[in-house]
């Protein structure tokens, strides 16, 4: 289902409980740039065999809550900018995903900056490579909890953090989460080291 809407800029609505995609492996920019749509009913999309999410719902400009709880993302290797540029987005539940195969995730939360709490507690990123950009532009992110993060193979981690504020929250693991990320948090955030109650 790559590209299946890219670009679709008028679509105001879409019915998705026809489709089956229990075998669909790409779902790559598959709402693309759909700045029109204000609800995507997600609930009819298996994603148990899809490796690739990268850039699936980019540019969905007028969404403003998306539950992906139940999405199966246990094949998954690409979620570079499956959010970026979600603009108005303010509630996103990412729950059930698990990343412990997931290489990239460049600019996933790129430009999400109505978001202002992020419960990242299922991802588990033993693999993860790059993550250049992840939560740059989120400029209203207040609450940020990543307690599984593990980035001791990342080789690209440019400008995480850029314009997101000061003041907020964070919760990490430092024997899992590395010192080049960790030095990158923005100044006054209050701290929680799940480590060091370890």
């Amino acid at each position: 289902m790559r590209n299946m809407f890219n670009g679709c800029s008028s679509l105001k609505s879409i019915d998705l409980s026809k489709f089956d995609t229990s075998k669909v492996t790409n779902f790559e920019n598959m709402f693309c740039g759909c700045s029109s749509l204000t609800i995507i009913d997600t609930k009819y999309i298996y994603t148990n065999s899809s490796f690739d999410f990268s850039g699936m719902f980019e540019e969905c400009t007028n969404l403003v809550l998306l539950d992906l709880s139940h999405f199966d993302t246990s094949q998954a290797k690409d979620m570079t900018y499956m959010f970026s540029d979600c603009i108005n987005l303010q509630y996103l539940n990412l729950k059930g995903f698990n990343t412990e195969g997931v290489v990239a995730m460049e600019g996933m939360f790129t430009n999400c900056n109505s978001i202002t709490r992020l419960d990242l507690s299922s991802f588990n990123t033993p693999n993860l490579k790059d993550m250049d950009r992840l939560f740059s532009g989120c400029s209203s992110l207040q609450e940020l909890n990543i307690p599984n993060f593990n980035t001791t193979l990342v080789q690209e981690s440019f400008g995480i953090f850029d314009e997101v504020p000061e003041g907020g929250k964070i919760i990490y693991d430092s024997s899992i989460l590395t010192k080049n990320i960790i030095n990158n948090i923005p100044e006054n955030w209050i701290i929680t080291d799940i480590n060091k109650k370890k």
